[in-house]
């Protein structure tokens, strides 16, 4: 079914999201589950309340075998498609399509582990993660790991290394027909550093 919303956040929630298939073509987001959103907000989010020492309650959600689509509104920078801010998720089986801002964009998110995850079309770059806006709190974006997927027609770059992402490793992603880098790693002041890609195309 296709699912209208306005966005979703769970915050310090154990709620897993499974949908009934998550594979579609190429650049499109035709799946068996679909949730869809126009608003300039993220279409699915998982976060905390605080990022204090201590166990993280909701902590590896898994989110697997659906589709998210966006307004394909350049102005709605804000509309991520999953935006991973509770320090990890494992999510297999997605296709992310048509957003406004990032598709997957990883915020606080150490360890999660990404399976054919599929970024497509979106407004400004695939997958990115940037820990500016958590780490200071502790946050970080670090140690996550990525099988398979396809970051294709994105506007900006594929996959972005935005600020501090630290020993992520990718396997088999693919990146093409972005409207810029295929990969971009960042320096700065808190440049992203020791960060594996293995067996990854480029078109």
């Amino acid at each position: 079914g296709n699912y209208l919303v306005t966005g979703l956040t769970f915050t310090d929630k154990k709620f897993d999201l499974i949908g009934s298939g998550g594979t579609a073509e190429v650049g499109d987001t035709n799946c068996a589950t679909l949730i869809t959103s126009n608003t300039n907000a993220p279409i699915l989010k998982y976060t905390m309340a605080t990022r204090a020492a201590g166990p993280i309650q909701g902590r590896f959600n898994v989110v697997r075998d659906l589709c998210l689509r966006g307004s394909n509104n350049a102005a709605h920078t804000a509309q991520y498609g999953l935006q991973v801010d509770n320090r990890g998720l494992i999510v297999t089986n997605m296709v992310i399509g048509f957003t406004g801002g990032a598709g997957l964009m990883l915020t606080d998110s150490v360890s999660s582990l990404f399976t054919n995850v599929n970024t497509v079309n979106g407004k400004t770059s695939g997958i990115v993660l940037d820990d500016s806006t958590t780490f200071a709190g502790g946050g970080a974006v670090d140690d996550n790991r990525f099988y398979g997927g396809n970051s294709y027609g994105n506007a900006l770059e594929g996959v972005n290394f935005a600020s501090a992402a630290i020993e992520n490793i990718f396997y088999g992603q693919t990146t093409e027909a972005n409207g810029d880098y295929g990969w971009l790693f960042q320096g700065g002041a808190r440049p992203s550093v020791r960060n594996l890609v293995f067996g990854a195309y480029e078109g």
